[in-house]
């Protein structure tokens, strides 16, 4: 079991975040939880950063560093941490007061737990609420052992790196994370790989907030390939060392889990239907359309409405002309531009479901 107060690590990483930094900070230290520490690593920003994260030096430990990505910042960041408990916070997020007191004795009483998840609102540039929340409430955070549900589904509902807390033990499992490789989405890597050393937890209270900006790589408002891309690369990378483990640790072949991965087969449509010619991997439409199908048909957590809506989106991918495709793809991708056809199509499905 974990000591009475463990200590726990607040990791934010920062890169040219001026304008957001100190409300992390400030969220951080405004922790009611006592014993914890902050770590923050500047990730060789050029703007003012540095002097702000230096106006704190009494309550935090910097670390200033060349500029490396992500994973270079939460290596940098996870080697300094004395904590038993870790909670990686990007320096645009904040955390509510009290998140950090309500994981503790969770990660106490459930000593099999590698993470505890919670869902965050989301907040504009300027800090004012948006009313989403991410996960969104519809869509189901697991508990237990997710690891049958993974080669049965490849993923599962995971906020992101502000949302989670983990056991320190269960990371150690899986770093350092390469650096190479993970310059972005680094918290995909550790939302998918943790869970491969303990059970989850999930918390239908909001723990954090998410700030939706312009400058976010993936919550912007148009479709862009190269972060696409690296984003699909990514995800192939995490599967890849999933099946690794998978296969070193319970001696199970795990081979086909990247067609279970329903987030994974919508972006891979998505660019191959779009941009073809710089597509990354050998797949065809077809396979990828079906393979939808019958995942979205099958994945648990959803109402039949969006199973159907989610089927019919990748039939349509399929064969759809490309300026028809393009359409469809900024309505998976922004669910505000739907328009009032689709949303009064799942709203008649809902209201008969």
């Amino acid at each position: 079991n974990l000591r009475n107060k463990p200590l726990v690590s607040i990791l934010i990483n920062n890169y040219n975040y001026e304008k957001f930094i100190a409300d992390a900070i400030e969220s951080a230290i405004a922790q009611t939880y006592a014993n914890k520490e902050i770590i923050v690593v500047d990730d060789g920003s050029t703007d003012n950063s540095r002097q702000i994260i230096t106006d704190y030096e009494n309550q935090i430990t910097p670390l200033f560093k060349e500029n490396g990505g992500q994973a270079s910042a939460f290596n940098a960041g996870f080697s300094l941490a004395k904590g038993e408990i870790i909670i990686f916070l990007d320096s645009d997020d904040l955390l509510l007061p009290e998140i950090v007191e309500q994981v503790v004795p969770i990660f106490q009483e459930q000593t099999e737990t590698a993470k505890v998840q919670y869902r965050l609102q989301v907040i504009n540039g300027e800090g004012k609420p948006t009313g989403e929340i991410i996960p969104p409430r519809g869509a189901k955070m697991p508990n237990g052992d997710l690891k049958p549900h993974l080669l049965k589904f490849a993923n599962y509902a995971w906020p992101p790196t502000t949302g989670n807390a983990f056991r320190k033990t269960a990371l150690q499992e899986i770093f350092p994370i390469e650096e190479n490789i993970y310059r972005i989405s680094a918290d995909r890597y550790l939302n998918w790989l943790s869970v491969m050393f303990g059970t989850v937890v999930s918390l239908e209270t909001e723990g954090g907030l998410y700030r939706v900006h312009g400058k976010n790589n993936y919550r912007s408002e148009e479709l862009d390939f190269s972060k696409l891309k690296r984003s699909l690369i990514v995800a192939s990378k995490v599967h890849e060392k999933r099946k690794e483990l998978f296969k070193s640790l319970y001696g199970i072949d795990a081979d086909k889990a990247e067609s279970r991965d329903l987030l994974y087969l919508i972006n891979r449509i998505i660019f191959l239907k779009l941009n073809p010619q710089d597509y990354p991997f050998e797949d065809k439409l077809s396979t990828l359309s079906n393979d939808g199908i019958r995942l979205a048909l099958d994945s648990p957590g959803y109402h039949w409405s969006r199973k159907i809506f989610l089927a019919f989106w990748f039939a349509s991918m399929q064969v759809a002309p490309k300026s028809v495709a393009e359409t469809l793809a900024r309505k998976m991708y922004f669910p505000q531009k739907r328009g009032k056809l689709t949303s009064k199509l799942l709203a008649i499905a809902r209201k008969f479901g």
